[in-house]
């Protein structure tokens, strides 16, 4: 057993403790491991054949120490081997793997909120930089982890800052991405864990709807855009992936891509756009073919709202996207892995085509809800014109609650959340019920507001 010492320390001899068991062929051992996660000590006991043969808490009654010095909370269990030459070979069996915890409390806005805001800036972990939006004891509303990065021959900034794309002078996730290696293709990633495995907590397995506002910041830090977005390797692109990663791959569920130029997986149609990828659950390689153009462009500056409506009993994704005039909505998109990957790691990540070329963002207005129906403000489970009504009625108020209207969680009622309602226009009404307008009756309704935007449907 390694009693580490909770400082990152070298694996040194000294710190194994001995327990006198000997493996021996075709016995059969026990583990049973308590892991404290508030002051990173473990305990361990071993047994065989119902024998108690190591108990580590009568040598070490306040625990044997972690070897990392970090938060480190629910990992990856290794059952691992080595060999000294070729051919060498160890051979085991394991049954009988059981994990069970605490239940986690419920998170901030209760069940059905997973968000974002950064308002809380930074914690006490080290570097701050890459846990925003982190608190001490909680990694942030609700989420399983603190914001983590993915690179590959590229550096990335993440830090809060103020002045929101969503509500001036608050806070918000600024990211600065930039390639680092010359000749190769430079990639990174921000991602967050919001996979909830203890009740209670968010069932991933029912349908949920991810929204988050995203803005366009390269031109701000060096040359404009149409100067450094020109590759087919210069992308910006957001997914759902089941672990961390700096790049996508066959286990994304659901895609969104903005391509500087056409290559191997991206058609001429949606150069300069952002674009929804439409899988055939297959696990199969990128297909051009497979890109639904939403006709709205990325140019520097521009600030998007997304509403991503996430079915994993179906393995399909709704997902709509506005610049503050034009919205775009395509329904029953395909995920891309053929595996049941049920809540994950969500990234907002980037690709650089050139030596010090830069790709900058800004994120805020993060939430992932279940539970509640986005778009049911009445809360009689359904979206329907008694929910564009409500919705209409508070326009623009500020401090709003999901029951008038603010289904997003930013405090305030406006085109963000007619566009969730909109993506989820109709659910829950069955036949033989009251008709309902088609979604453009809540831009009808909205005649408090001075700033309005078409919503489309279409694939």
């Amino acid at each position: 057993m390694f009693n580490g010492d909770n400082n990152d320390t070298a694996f040194t001899d000294a710190r194994n403790l001995d327990t006198a068991i000997v493996v021996t062929q075709n016995t059969v051992y026990d583990f049973h491991i308590d892991i404290d996660a508030v002051s990173k000590t473990w305990d361990v006991t071993i047994g065989s054949g119902g024998t108690t043969l190591y108990d580590s808490t009568a040598t070490y009654p306040d625990g044997l120490g972690w070897r990392t010095s970090a938060a480190t909370v629910a990992g990856l269990p290794h059952f691992a081997s080595y060999g000294d030459s070729t051919g060498d070979t160890r051979l085991y069996s394991f049954d009988s793997v059981k994990i069970t915890g605490t239940a986690a409390p419920p998170p901030p806005g209760g069940r059905s909120i997973v968000a974002a805001h950064f308002t809380g800036g930074g914690s006490d972990a080290t570097p701050v930089t890459d846990v925003v939006d982190a608190y001490v004891g909680m990694p942030g509303d609700g989420w399983r982890t603190p914001w983590e990065k993915s690179t590959l021959r590229a550096d990335a900034t993440v830090a809060v800052d103020t002045a929101s794309p969503v509500k001036s002078g608050r806070e918000y996730l600024s990211v600065s991405e930039v390639s680092n290696t010359p000749g190769t293709v430079g990639r990174a990633a921000v991602a967050r864990d919001y996979k909830t495995t203890v009740e209670p907590g968010i069932d991933w397995s029912k349908e949920h709807t991810i929204t988050f506002t995203l803005r366009i910041d390269e031109a701000t830090i060096g040359e404009p855009l149409a100067d450094t977005f020109t590759d087919f390797e210069d992308r910006y692109i957001i997914y759902d992936a089941p672990g961390l990663q700096s790049g996508p791959s066959e286990f994304c569920t659901w895609m969104v891509t903005a391509y500087a130029a056409a290559g191997d997986y991206a058609n001429a149609d949606v150069v300069g756009q952002w674009c929804f990828y439409d899988g055939l659950g297959d696990g199969g390689d990128m297909d051009g073919d497979l890109n639904v153009d939403t006709n709205i462009d990325i140019v520097a500056g521009g600030v998007y709202d997304f509403t991503i409506v996430v079915d994993p009993e179906t393995w399909t994704y709704d997902a709509t996207v506005s610049d503050g005039v034009d919205s775009f909505t395509a329904t029953d998109l395909g995920w891309r892995t053929n595996a049941a990957n049920v809540g994950g790691y969500l990234h907002f990540a980037t690709r650089h085509s050139d030596e010090y070329d830069a790709r900058a963002f800004s994120l805020d207005a993060l939430v992932i809800t279940s539970s509640m129906t986005p778009g049911d403000a009445t809360g009689d489970g359904k979206v329907d014109a008694d929910d564009a009504k409500t919705l209409a009625q508070h326009w623009g108020d500020g401090e709003a609650t999901w029951s008038m209207g603010d289904f997003d969680d930013d405090g305030i009622v406006g085109p963000k959340d007619a566009a969730i309602m909109a993506a989820n226009w109709g659910y829950g009404v069955t036949e033989g019920s009251t008709a309902v307008p088609e979604p453009s009756v809540i831009v009808l309704l909205m005649t408090s507001s001075t700033v309005l935007f078409p919503l489309t449907d279409r694939k």
